[in-house]
């Protein structure tokens, strides 16, 4: 296992590398220059050409690659463009805000999807399995921003039970922490608790069909004993493969969310860098995004190990 990990490892760092280059040239084929986005109305040719000179934009652009990469391997992502700030303040002042929407709604799609994905299995074809297969196609059909407003107009608008946007350190107080939180978090794990919960229900009736769940049960074992410790372990590999992704996922899709409860997390730091033309920052965010999506693969591959004994890595 140990030998796998290490191996992991360093196919990771060749996968970064890779996105990293790939976005990197990619970025400087968009039409468009930041030089004359920052200068607007103010727009001239020598201008142009001393701000490209002050902002490293006037060499080469393989000159420009190999500065940046060897920047980045000393830990220094840049300077963004727009604001002339360390990128990495900026992802650092984003991040944890991302962060915490991504776990409460991973966690509120997780604790839904499992009991309900279960109980539809169990009880399939029958009045509780339509409604929950009728609620994963409404969740995963409907955009995020729509569960978002609707959930700011009911609990929000008419209850006031929560506020409607923004976000509070918790270092003002956990409770106003977790209160702002909230309904994003809900909004973005609606559509994760509709993907687990088909993948859970579907899981499990494969394993359930299976000869080894028949022969448990030929045996005069216990239905709460075959489901729990026969048939649920093994149908979860498929759920977990899907939920590492996800988590990752989350974290690099909460554009809308963040925009809707104007909430400055990574995804709108994303969105306003695109815009402007602003290659560090989004260089920088492409990489958090890619090293968490490789990682959750790495932690995914090591869970399979325990659901699943016979998996073994050399």
């Amino acid at each position: 296992m140990t030998q796998y990990i290490i191996r992991r490892l360093i196919y990771s760092i060749f996968i970064i590398w890779g996105c990293a280059t790939i976005v990197f040239f990619m970025l400087r084929l968009v039409p468009g220059d930041p030089v004359s986005a920052m200068l607007g109305i103010e727009y001239t040719p020598q201008a142009a050409a001393q701000l490209r000179k002050n902002l490293g934009l006037d060499k080469p652009i393989y000159v420009q690659y190999v500065t940046w990469m060897g920047d980045v391997l000393h830990g220094d992502l840049g300077k963004s463009i727009d604001t002339r700030q360390p990128v990495t303040d900026q992802i650092v002042s984003a991040f944890p805000k991302t962060l915490s929407i991504t776990i409460l709604g991973f966690i509120f799609g997780a604790v839904v999807a499992v009991p309900m994905g279960l109980l539809a299995a169990l009880k399939r074809d029958s009045v509780f399995d339509w409604v929950a297969s009728i609620s994963t196609f409404i969740g995963i059909s409907l955009p995020t921003f729509w569960f978002g407003i609707v959930f700011i107009l009911i609990f929000a608008v008419e209850f006031r039970w929560f506020p409607s946007v923004g976000y509070v350190s918790p270092s003002d107080g956990i409770w106003p922490w977790f209160k702002h939180l909230i309904l994003p978090g809900l909004a973005a794990g609606v559509g994760e608790a509709a993907i687990l919960m088909r993948f859970v229900r579907a899981g499990l009736l494969e394993v359930l069909g299976s000869d080894y769940v028949r022969t448990a049960r030929a045996k005069g074992l216990p239905e709460r004993r075959v489901i729990m410790s026969h048939a649920m372990r093994n149908s979860m590999i498929p759920v977990v493969t899907v939920a590492g992704l996800s988590l990752a996922g989350l974290l690099g899709g909460l554009v809308i969310t963040e925009t809707v409860f104007a909430i400055s997390g990574i995804g709108r730091l994303l969105t306003t860098a695109i815009f402007a033309k602003d290659y560090p920052i989004v260089q920088g965010v492409i990489l958090l995004i890619t090293l968490f999506f490789v990682m959750a693969n790495l932690i995914v591959d090591i869970l399979y190990t325990f659901l699943d004994p016979r998996i073994r890595y050399g």
